[in-house]
């Protein structure tokens, strides 16, 4: 089951270019969208989720699964406000994966 902000962020992302897996599982927990190529995790946040949760998460993930890049987007935001900071995370990211990390990636 996706709710409709995930559809909405993951229809924004593959207009963008990517593709993307919904609801992926890592280990022991689920993230809202992974961009495989990226190696990206996007989360829609709500007043369910707890920020020590998140970075919990975050950190389990990033040491066993070697994901680097987290996006965290609010469950009340816009499709047009989603796509300007996903754009945004894009050219952010752009700039960190340089040299050896696309290398370490790659591999």
């Amino acid at each position: 089951y996706f709710t409709d902000k995930q559809c909405e962020v993951d229809q924004v992302l593959n207009q963008l270019g990517y593709i993307t897996e919904m609801e992926k599982v890592f280990g022991k927990f689920c993230c809202d969208i992974w961009c495989p190529e990226e190696n990206w995790v996007v989360e829609i946040v709500g007043p369910q989720h707890y920020k020590k949760e998140l970075n919990k998460r975050q950190k389990y993930i990033a040491e066993n699964f070697g994901i680097k890049h987290f996006t965290y987007l609010p469950s009340d935001i816009s499709k047009k406000d989603a796509k300007e900071i996903l754009q945004r995370e894009i050219e952010k990211y752009s700039e960190e994966d340089s040299g050896d990390y696309i290398e370490k990636r790659v591999k």
